[in-house]
């Protein structure tokens, strides 16, 4: 007769102090199996003030009268006593091991409403069974505790519509519940879900802009619920929808108000700070009194709502163009001595925010060095949240530069401090993944299982595919995830250098006449660093607008169609940003761009440079011509075989191959057809370039689905993704990628685009040559003899490639579509001996 009661009382798992004695009392009785009445269990309410309205629940819940026909056990009874205890003192998901099976199944099968209640805090699961409940539901034949637990179990469930969004349905849910309450003879027994539910079609209200007028006449209505039965939490929550008082729109809560609440300390603390939101646009000063009063609520105490106070006040100030007590208040927020981990991490994060939006609101005020001091400083304070492991720290690292870099737009810099910093900064949230996973594993004791990782993230492509949550693969991941963490904690804050360390700004390009063009990509924006003559300039582009046309070029030069005019406003867009005096421009791709032949575009040389090595150690090197190493899909078995194919055979290849081997006198043979498999590529032992001709694949979707395609020793097809790459006993220096599509994939904010010659660079090679697109086989020999032919005339790599593409468009394959899409992508110092 009694558990029941006690579940109902205390639903919410959130113990007012004012009862919590009553609850005790009650469990007391319980244990000592003496259960007598409790006095003033008459069903109305005495008095208006003699109780909370917890207190009025949990005598509605005991009343005889009512509680009659319920059978309980004792047992039971027990279990959830101590469950409900567990939630007072430690809270509702911290007491889940004492919610047991066997009391689930109790609460199911004797009180399905607070069973799903339950279910809804411990899963946040709409489950059918529960939709099905409400569709048939006889609320004519639900008793008073039943009525009134159902409407807690309705309270709940409309909150969860609205989380899920169900807007429509959460409304419906809202009237559902008022028209109960209304058709009913318990008035006063149900003010506190009337009150609820007025609350939330309140805040519906204000979402879709209802008249002032309707919101007015309901929020002086809840007003006069929440002191008709003292209920100062719906008080509360009724503030925190809009911080007025007494009803009327536009008076705001005074200070003594919220001091007056007879509400917990850290919610008049919330209110605080909801109605000094309130002013942040608008009264500046009372905005400081409502920030100030949540601070000397904590005295010399470390918490998270300190700090953010003082982040709060710092904006408010920076708004008032008060930049020293802007920056004093920042600095207070920054202080975190004595706090616990969990509220530095909530500090530093706040932090992060506010003064993030704090630079953005008074942009005109600062000049662009002091902002970006001030993102500085940010990224500093975001290593101890984020720990530099997760991509959610790299969209966070990329979105501060981004926003560093548009303060210097059309600001340029003379500074050559300033622009190694800002040059620094660019390059470092592109290199900075392979250069943190380096630094861990030569410090990294133990071999991780990285390959069975990355096998596991392509599946699910990196946990956005996943379907099914019980999936074994999943849990697997989740485990070695969990054991790399481990195994790396020490390592969380690895340093990673800058990218460039020289003093000398002119040893970057070692060159006088030549520029450096650094592209970030970040959301709509398109950013580039050009740097020449001792000034950086910073350029800002649209990336719908410039990755729109750049794939209209390339659908017109794959078509073989007219690209002329989408080429030449191509031109208009990048070659306007260079100086006419530069005669070599050195780029480093991102984003949009890496899909671009950027050759085509620009009126002088492009030499493009890779973003996960330090360019600046590039140095000419003497590569052996007789240790090239060939590897081809076909030859003359495969090519006079008649079996069904699922992938063409390359017949241009095995020639190309042949040819460029002879031409070379290469000591190797080629490894083609069924010697193609995994192991011979991977621990192949020898050679200072490695050329393949094969065919490739690139996903734009998913980072980790890049693969060639190689064989097996029975000729069925085998994949070589560019994760296994990392396996390889002896990296290239120079990798040739005769296939289609080799230098696309899909691009990750300021990690750059992940294709296959970026993980030959990742590894250790010096350059590669890639392909943007389908390239055609017979062209492609064509190509990459001359390629070869001019690069043993001793001229560089980067040479020779100039060379053929002039070659070409005076040749039978004069059309771009043939010779346009293969870029270089490194050092292009390289010679062949």
């Amino acid at each position: 007769m009694i558990s029941i009661f006690i579940i109902l009382t205390v639903s919410q798992c959130k113990i007012e102090s004012n009862y919590e004695k009553n609850i005790i009392s009650v469990i007391d009785k319980l244990e000592n199996k003496s259960i007598t009445p409790i006095k003033n269990t008459s069903n109305k309410l005495t008095q208006k003030g003699d109780f909370l309205i917890a207190d009025f629940e949990l005598l509605l819940a005991l009343n005889p009268q009512i509680s009659k026909n319920f059978a309980f056990t004792l047992d039971v009874q027990k279990q959830y006593s101590e469950f409900i205890l567990s939630c007072y003192h430690h809270g509702f998901e911290n007491s889940f091991s004492l919610y047991s099976n066997d009391l689930k199944k109790y609460l199911h099968n004797n009180y399905p409403f607070e069973f799903y209640r339950n279910e809804l805090k411990f899963d946040e699961k709409i489950s059918n069974e529960l939709l099905e409940l409400f569709y048939k539901i006889n609320i004519d034949k639900l008793n008073q505790i039943q009525l009134y637990s159902f409407l807690s179990l309705l309270v709940d469930f409309s909150y969860h519509l609205k989380k899920n969004g169900f807007t429509d349905l959460h409304m419906a849910a809202i009237d559902f519940g008022l028209f109960i309450i209304e058709t009913n003879s318990f008035e006063i027994e149900f003010i506190k879900h009337r009150a609820q539910l007025n609350n939330q079609k309140l805040k519906e209200y204000f979402e879709m802009f209802v008249s002032e007028e309707k919101m007015d006449s309901l929020y002086r209505i809840n007003l006069e619920y929440s002191k008709r039965i003292n209920y100062q939490d719906i008080l509360f929550e009724l503030y925190q929808i809009n911080p007025i008082d007494n009803g009327s729109f536009g008076t705001t809560i005074s200070l003594d108000s919220i001091r007056n609440l007879q509400i917990a300390l850290e919610k008049k603390r919330f209110l605080a700070l909801d109605t000094g939101f309130y002013f942040m646009d608008t009264q500046y000063e009372k905005a400081i009194d409502y920030f100030k009063y949540v601070i000397s609520t904590f005295g010399s105490n470390c918490n998270w709502m300190k700090n953010y106070a003082y982040d709060l006040l710092g904006v408010v100030y920076g708004k008032l163009g008060s930049l020293i007590l802007s920056n004093t208040y920042f600095d207070l927020s920054s202080n975190i001595t004595g706090c616990d981990e969990q509220n530095t991490s909530i500090i530093q994060f706040s932090n992060i925010q506010l003064q993030m939006n704090y630079a953005k609101s008074i942009k005109a005020k600062m000049s662009p060095w002091e902002i970006f001091k001030t993102y500085e400083r940010q990224r500093a304070i975001s290593l101890g949240v984020f720990k530099n492991e997760s991509d959610h720290y790299n969209d966070y690292y990329v979105q501060s530069i981004a926003n560093t870099l548009d303060a210097f737009v059309d600001e340029p810099v003379m500074d050559k401090s300033r622009i190694l910093q800002i040059l620094n900064l660019v390059s470092s949230s592109k290199s900075r993944e392979i250069k943190r996973k380096k630094l861990i594993d030569t410090r990294n004791d133990e071999k991780l299982n990285n390959k069975r990782i990355t096998e596991l993230k392509l599946k699910f492509n990196n946990f956005l595919d996943i379907e099914n949550f019980e999936d074994p693969e999943r849990e697997e991941l989740f485990k070695l995830l969990l054991n790399e963490k481990i195994n790396t904690e020490d390592f969380k804050i690895v340093s990673v250098p800058d990218q460039y360390d020289v003093s000398n700004l002119s040893l970057i390009l070692n060159d006088p006449s030549a520029a450096l063009l650094d592209f970030l990509e970040y959301e709509d924006d398109l950013f580039g660093c050009l740097y020449y003559n001792n000034k950086l300039e910073v350029v800002k582009f649209e990336t719908s607008k410039v990755d729109s046309l750049i794939r209209k070029l390339n659908l017109q030069i794959f078509a073989k169609s007219d690209y002329n005019e989408t080429l030449l406003q191509m031109k208009k867009i990048f070659n306007s940003v260079v100086d006419r005096n530069v005669e070599l421009l050195k780029i480093r791709s991102d984003g949009v761009v890496n899909n671009l032949p950027l050759h085509l575009i620009f009126r002088v040389p492009i030499q493009l440079l890779d973003n996960t090595s330090d360019f600046t150690k590039y140095e000419t090197q003497d590569l052996s011509k007789s240790k090239v190493s060939f590897f081809s899909f076909s030859n003359d078995s495969t090519l006079s075989g008649r079996n069904k194919k699922l992938v063409p055979e390359l017949k241009y290849g095995y020639a190309e191959c042949i040819s460029i081997s002879r031409m070379l006198n290469s000591e190797f043979k080629i490894v083609s057809a069924s010697q193609l498999t995994k192991d011979n590529f991977l621990y192949f032992q020898k050679g200072d370039v490695f050329h393949l001709s094969t065919h490739a694949f690139s996903s734009e979707d998913n980072r980790y689905d890049n693969f060639i395609v190689l064989r097996k020793s029975d000729l069925t097809l085998d994949t070589l993704y560019s994760y296994e790459i990392d396996e390889m006993l002896n990296v290239p220096k120079l990798a040739v990628i005769s296939a289609c599509e080799s230098g696309l994939g899909k691009h990750v904010n300021g990690k750059g685009t992940y294709d296959i010659g970026r993980a030959f660079i990742n590894n250790g090679a010096q350059a590669v040559i890639k392909s943007l697109w389908k390239v055609n086989d017979k062209s492609t020999q064509v190509f990459m003899n001359e390629l070869y032919s001019q690069w043993l005339t001793n001229i560089s790599l980067f040479e020779a490639l100039q060379n053929t593409r002039s070659y070409m468009q005076s040749a039978e394959f004069y059309h771009p579509y043939y010779w346009a899409g293969f870029v270089l992508e490194g050092n292009g110092q390289l010679y062949l001996n």
